[in-house]
């Protein structure tokens, strides 16, 4: 006879995609089953702050100026919120989203490669992609801590 807990346990897993199909789903697939919430495509109140030292950046990217902006947070500090809400909001062009690496290779260059090759589709070099971006594109790496 099984207890509650197992029994729920059981329903659980008998209901959740395997570790090893998990592999295998897009990265945008997987967003979905995180629990995140759309971001607007309006500034945040509570954000100004964060939100006006980019449009500083930004001012710059207009004028063609390459250059990289960080946004960092404890876990589940919003950040990727703000990052979403700051892609909205500024109606990017090209946006290049580099998905967290689904696996972990002893070699942090394989790791970032595997994170190119899933976020664009195609096995060429980081620099092949890099050449063939559009103007403008902008790169997004979420989680960057595990790249």
């Amino acid at each position: 006879m099984e207890n509650p807990h197992s029994k729920w346990r059981n329903f659980i897993d008998s209901v959740s995609v395997s570790e090893e199909n998990q592999k295998t789903i897009p990265f945008y697939y997987q967003q979905l089953f995180l629990g995140k919430h759309k971001a607007p495509a309006a500034t945040l109140r509570y954000r100004a702050k964060e939100t006006a030292k980019f449009d500083k950046a930004y001012k710059y990217f207009k004028q063609g100026t390459s250059g990289a902006v960080l946004l960092t947070g404890e876990p589940n500090s919003g950040t990727s919120y703000l990052i979403e809400n700051i892609i909205n909001t500024y109606a990017f062009e090209n946006v290049l989203q580099i998905p967290s690496p689904i696996f972990l290779y002893a070699d942090a260059t394989k790791t970032i490669e595997r994170s190119f090759h899933l976020a664009t589709g195609t096995s060429d070099t980081i620099e092949t992609i890099m050449k063939n971006l559009k103007r403008g594109t902008v790169l997004v790496f979420e989680d960057l801590e595990q790249h």
